[in-house]
């Protein structure tokens, strides 16, 4: 066993010595290849055509996302161009509408101060109709009462035909508060108007 030991410690020794001879031969091609430059030489046209081709590369990337850069920046100029005008054209209309409200709100104000004076007027014309209505059913009831009625009435009627006619469409219209049950004889009435046809 000493002896195997010893012989595998010797070729231990040998490995070792011959390994050290590979290391003193490259570093003695090195010191060469420094010498001469060589290995820098090759360092830097490889350095070179590395850098030559990033440079390329950068290059056309560059191109492109500038082309690309101005398109969107051309797009987004004319899109806010766009947008200017719009908001322009909208202000202008919002500022027409604005005037257009406030005169229609002022003219809205003077029609309801219309509507409210003709409302009131209204009521006052249909006061006044209702009055005279309920008078002239007593000066018919006083004229029935006399027995001449008939005789007023074909006076009217002859001297003014279409007065009269404006009158009985008042005197018996149910918006004008006629109190049709009690004062209109309709029998007699249409004898009398067909008499005057």
């Amino acid at each position: 066993m000493f002896a195997e030991a010893e012989k595998q410690n010797d070729e231990i020794k040998r490995l070792k010595r011959e390994n050290e001879r590979e290391r003193e031969r490259n570093e003695l091609l090195k010191q060469e290849m420094n010498q001469t430059g060589l290995l820098a030489k090759g360092k830097a046209k490889l350095f070179e055509k590395e850098v030559d081709r990033a440079l390329e590369l950068a290059d056309t990337l560059t191109e492109e996302r500038t082309r690309e850069y101005k398109a969107r920046t051309i797009q987004a100029e004319s899109e806010a161009t766009e947008a200017k005008m719009k908001r322009k054209e909208a202000l202008i209309a919002n500022k027409r509408w604005s005037t257009e409200y406030k005169k229609l709100e002022s003219e809205n104000e003077n029609l309801r101060s219309v509507n409210n004076y003709l409302n009131n007027q209204n009521k006052l014309l249909h006061s006044v109709v209702k009055t005279m209505q309920r008078a002239f059913d007593k000066v018919e009831k006083f004229l029935k009462g006399l027995n001449i009625w008939d005789r007023f009435k074909r006076s009217y009627r002859s001297e003014d035909l279409k007065q009269y006619q404006e009158f009985q469409s008042i005197r018996h219209d149910n918006d004008l508060h006629a109190n049709n049950k009690n004062v209109r004889n309709h029998g007699l009435d249409e004898e009398i108007d067909s008499y005057y046809r």
